[in-house]
């Protein structure tokens, strides 16, 4: 047998109303003993009331509140809207500021860089073809192609990205 409360402490403790725990004492749902209801027992039978009423369960001091809650109170839903409103004013701040950038943007910018790295890449072959078919040297061979791709990469790294 648990603790005994009385039905408004019950309710303060869940968070619901006392009508509530009353409807739910008046249908059976919640463990009566004498006048007092048992804490434990209650607690795990509105566990499996009415999926569209919220719940909330103890745990030591902190207050959870369970997956089939219904909606959050007039004072959680404007502390949300509040906390709500100030993360997006920070946002266009930083925005405003040019600490952050759209997604898209990178987006766009990474697709465009990596679109002018492919095409200087595949340019390589079709530039050095005639000047590779004339050497016999592999070490020659090799001199031309670093030669080459470090000019790309020069190139690559002259593009502004800002």
């Amino acid at each position: 047998m648990g603790e005994r409360i009385s039905q408004a402490e019950f309710a303060r403790r869940v968070g619901v109303s006392r009508q509530r725990v009353n409807t739910l004492v008046k249908k059976g749902r919640l463990v009566l003993r004498g006048k007092h209801l048992d804490y434990e027992e209650s607690l795990e039978a509105l566990a499996f009331d009415d999926p569209t009423q919220p719940k909330k369960m103890e745990l030591g001091e902190e207050r959870v509140e369970t997956p089939n809650s219904r909606t959050p109170s007039y004072r959680d839903a404007k502390t949300m809207r509040e906390v709500y409103l100030a993360q997006m004013a920070k946002l266009r701040y930083d925005e405003a500021r040019g600490v952050l950038i759209s997604k898209n943007a990178v987006e766009a910018e990474a697709f465009n860089l990596a679109r002018v790295v492919r095409d200087s890449l595949l340019a390589l072959p079709s530039r050095l073809r005639e000047v590779l078919a004339d050497e016999k040297s592999p070490k020659k061979i090799h001199s031309i192609l670093e030669r080459e791709v470090r000019t790309v990469i020069a190139e690559l790294e002259a593009i502004d990205v800002g």
